[in-house]
C-alpha cells in the first residue's frame, strides 16, 4: 500500500512546488480534541487526570493491626500558594491482608468449590479477558449506541487494575496453590499476588458505575438485593475461587475496593460538591468464628450493610471534580436515558 500510494502521488503531483494552505484552522475545545483520540490514548489522558489526585501509602495505623496494610488517599482540597499548589489528601480505601494461617484455614473452601469447575468452565475461560459481555447481557452495551458508557466503564476498569495491582504488590499474599499441591487450579495461576482479587475489583466497580448511571444525579443509598449488576459481579468473583486461583477473602476485599472506587468515580463525575464514604477492609477479620467465611451475593449484602466487623467506614469526604471524566459521564447519562429509543 505504501508503494502504491507513493506511485499514485508521483503520478498526479509530479514535480510541483508545494505551498501551505492559507487561512486559519477552526479551534477545538479540549473535550473535542479528546473525542478524536483512539482508545489507548483516551485512557492515557484519563489516567493522568485521575491518578494525579490519588496516592498510595503503606499505612500502619489504618486499618489498625500488626498485619501489612495498603491505603489509597485521594485529593480533597487544593489551594494556590504563590507559584505552587497545596493539596490536601484524605483516606479513600484501605486494605489489610489476612495472615498466612487465615489463608491455610480457607483452603478447604477453595477445594470444595472445585466441584463446580465443569459447570463454570465456559464462564471462567471467557472471563479471563472479558467481563463486559456479562454486564452487556444485563443492559445493552453496543459500541454504536453506548460509546460514552463503554468509555466510562473501561476507564473504571483501568483504574481498578492500577489500584488493585499496587495493593497486591504491597501486600504480597500467596495464591491458594502455594499452600497445597492437591488444589491443581484449572487455569494458569497468575504471576502476581492473590489479595485483593483484580477480577472482583473490576467487576464490582463496573456494577457500581452502572448502578450509579441508572440512578442519575443521586447516588444510591445502599446495594439493592435484587441488583443483577451486583449479582453478576459476585458470580464473576466466585468463579475465580472455583478456578482455584483465589480465596473468598480476596473477592470480599475486591468487592469493597471496587464499590468504593466506583462511587468515587461517580462522585468526581457529577456536577457540584460530591462526597464519597471511605472504607477499610480487614482481611484478618473476614471469618466466621474459627471457620472460613464464604463470599457470594448474600455475603456482599452483609459486608456492605454497615455492621460487618471486617469493614470500617469513615465520615464522607468531598472529592475534587474531574472535568474530562465529567464530560464522559454526561455523554453516558444521555445514552442511558435514551438507550432503548
Amino acid at each position: 500500500m505504501s508503494t502504491a500510494l507513493s506511485r499514485a502521488r508521483e503520478g498526479i503531483i509530479g514535480t510541483e512546488t508545494i505551498a501551505g494552505i492559507g487561512g486559519s484552522f477552526t479551534p477545538l475545545s479540549k473535550f473535542e480534541r479528546y473525542a478524536r483520540l483512539t482508545g489507548d490514548h483516551k485512557r492515557a489522558v484519563m489516567a493522568s487526570e485521575l491518578l494525579n489526585d490519588l496516592k498510595f501509602v503503606k499505612d500502619p495505623d489504618w486499618p489498625k493491626g500488626d498485619l501489612a496494610s495498603s491505603t489509597l488517599y485521594c485529593a480533597t482540597k487544593s489551594k494556590k500558594k504563590k507559584d505552587d499548589f497545596e493539596i490536601t489528601f484524605s483516606r479513600l480505601v484501605g486494605l489489610s491482608r489476612p495472615s498466612d494461617d487465615d489463608f491455610k484455614r480457607d483452603l478447604s473452601m477453595v477445594a470444595n468449590y472445585a466441584e463446580l469447575r465443569g459447570d463454570r468452565l465456559p464462564e471462567i475461560h471467557t472471563q479471563l479477558d472479558d467481563i463486559m459481555s456479562y454486564f452487556g447481557a444485563i443492559s445493552q452495551l453496543h459500541p454504536n449506541r453506548s460509546s460514552a458508557t463503554m468509555e466510562l466503564l473501561f476507564t473504571g476498569i483501568y483504574l481498578a487494575s492500577v489500584v488493585a495491582m499496587e495493593m497486591k504488590l504491597t501486600l504480597g499474599c500467596p495464591r491458594p496453590v502455594a499452600f497445597s499441591d492437591r488444589l491443581q487450579p484449572m487455569i494458569q495461576t497468575p504471576d502476581h499476588a492473590t489479595f485483593p482479587s483484580g477480577h472482583s475489583t473490576q467487576s464490582f466497580l463496573v456494577a457500581t458505575l452502572m448502578t450509579e448511571l441508572a440512578a442519575g444525579d443521586t447516588s444510591p443509598a445502599e446495594i439493592d438485593p435484587e441488583s443483577q449488576y451486583y449479582r453478576m459481579a459476585a458470580r464473576i468473583a466466585a468463579n475465580r475461587t472455583v478456578a482455584g486461583v483465589h480465596f473468598p477473602s480476596d473477592s470480599a476485599a475486591g468487592a469493597v475496593l471496587g464499590i468504593t472506587l466506583g462511587q468515587y468515580l461517580a462522585s468526581r463525575a457529577r456536577d457540584g460538591a460530591q462526597t464519597v464514604t471511605p472504607r477499610s477492609f480487614g482481611g484478618h477479620d473476614y471469618h466466621d468464628g474459627k471457620n472460613t467465611r464464604d463470599f457470594h451475593f448474600g455475603e456482599l449484602h452483609k459486608l456492605m450493610g454497615g455492621n460487618d466487623k471486617s469493614v470500617a467506614e469513615l465520615k464522607p469526604i468531598t472529592v475534587t471534580p474531574a472535568p474530562m471524566l465529567q464530560n464522559i459521564w454526561d455523554g453516558a447519562v444521555k445514552e442511558w436515558d435514551s438507550r432503548w429509543t
